[in-house]
């Protein structure tokens, strides 16, 4: 049996804090899926296309790990989870106050498949304060986004920023 773990989230852009919870994933399971949400609450930045493209362009140096990258449907990521055979939901956490809210999300998600199981796995401490948000504010004000973001990463930031 391939244990297979789903890390959704919009990504937009993804950033080396994604990247790194990617990798320790990796670890724990044999296959990740990294669900790009296409139908959200959020003001976006990049089209899910887009966005699914710069999560493929950030991990094709890493050819060793087994990741599928998929826009995400709009859905209960349960159900998803379910269609792909996925045994785990794979968070990252930078704070106490991402915990709170992800711990909730948890239980929302156990009630509605129990054998869902939920890890929430810590962004390295050197990206702790790293969010998507604010690499698009850097980017807005033409700052460094290398200890951010992967150069791919980078170059899109930096064209949609130019419009």
């Amino acid at each position: 049996m391939v244990r297979t773990a789903v890390y959704p989230g919009t990504f937009d852009p993804f950033t080396n804090g994604h990247l790194g919870v990617l990798l320790r994933a990796v670890k724990l399971f044999d296959k990740i899926i990294v669900a790009v949400a296409s139908d959200t609450e959020k003001r976006l930045l990049f089209s899910v296309e887009k966005r699914v493209s710069m999560v493929k362009s950030t991990i094709a140096p890493y050819r060793e790990i087994n990741v599928e990258v998929l826009p995400l449907p709009p859905k209960v990521l349960v159900n998803f989870a379910y269609e792909h055979d996925v045994i785990a939901i794979v968070r990252g956490v930078r704070s106490s106050i991402d915990l709170e809210y992800e711990f909730k999300m948890a239980h929302v998600n156990s009630v509605l498949n129990k054998d869902i199981i939920t890890v929430f796995l810590p962004s390295a401490s050197d990206s702790n304060f790293v969010s998507s948000s604010a690499v698009k504010e850097i980017a807005r004000f033409n700052g460094e986004l290398k200890p951010f973001v992967s150069k791919e990463v980078e170059d899109e930031l930096r064209k949609a920023y130019q419009k």
